[in-house]
């Protein structure tokens, strides 16, 4: 998993754990960057790099992993995409609230090399399964922090209808709110909170049943992160308390930066 742009790794550990409170590993991925300078492809870079971590099984504590999946929140879930995008062995996508073109950058710009547009002509080439949930009352000034054109609704268009694509659309919830803290302090004070709040177990249902749907073509052993989302159960009911514990004991959030 990829936060978002100057985010936190740990502003996201309620959301993050509850997925694996579903029988995932979740890592989530930091990038390099500033404030004033930061290229795109260095968050799909992230996610990558712990991808393969995973693969080779050179995560303390976790076993190798087959197949992942890359997911983030805004500009993380753009670096997701380009993350499936250039590399094939990713399984599947998803987007917390992504921005195509330049986010994080109020005013806009051209985008180019470091901060490419995807839609339409980069997602044209997505093939595998994915899902995206929207955010839909947020705002920095007159300006959306998804503005119309560039959010998960319009990443979803642009994603070919011939491969399993979702999006989820939750009313009245600000950008930020996919956050454990939507005033986390400056950076989330950019993006004003919606009258919402959205809960982490909505989430992570609906990605349980939409990965329960595509349980034949996505096996046994799907992640999703930049870290990732590692499915080891085939189960998708909401676990016991006690079951519960046992797979948190294993299906913890890491977090590690590569």
């Amino acid at each position: 998993f990829a936060h978002g742009f100057q985010l936190q790794l740990a502003a996201y550990d309620l959301l993050l754990e509850h997925l694996a409170s579903w029988g995932y590993v979740v890592v989530s991925t930091d990038y390099p960057g500033s404030l004033f300078s930061i290229d795109h492809n260095d968050v799909a870079k992230a996610l990558t790099a712990t991808r393969a971590a995973m693969a080779a099984g050179s995560i303390a504590g976790l076993p190798k992993v087959g197949k992942t999946a890359a997911a983030g929140h805004s500009l993380g879930g753009k670096g997701a995409l380009m993350a499936a995008l250039s590399d094939a062995s990713f399984v599947a996508v998803l987007g917390f609230d992504p921005v195509d073109g330049i986010p994080g950058n109020p005013l806009g710009g051209t985008p180019d090399a470091a901060h490419p547009q995807l839609a339409p002509t980069e997602t044209a080439k997505l093939a595998i399964p994915v899902g995206y949930f929207g955010a839909t009352q947020s705002h920095c000034g007159s300006q959306a922090c998804a503005p119309t054109g560039l959010d998960a609704a319009a990443l979803f268009a642009a994603t070919p209808a011939s491969i399993p694509r979702y999006l989820w659309t939750a009313f009245d919830v600000g950008h930020m709110q996919f956050l454990d803290n939507p005033s986390c302090g400056f950076t989330c004070s950019v993006c004003a909170a919606a009258a919402s709040a959205i809960r982490s177990s909505g989430a992570g249902q609906k990605l349980a049943s939409a990965d329960q749907r595509r349980a034949s073509s996505m096996s046994d052993a799907t992640s999703a992160a930049s870290g990732s989302i590692t499915r080891h159960a085939s189960s998708y009911r909401p676990a016991s308390a006690s079951s519960r514990a046992r797979r948190m004991s294993f299906s913890g959030v890491i977090r590690q930066a590569f």
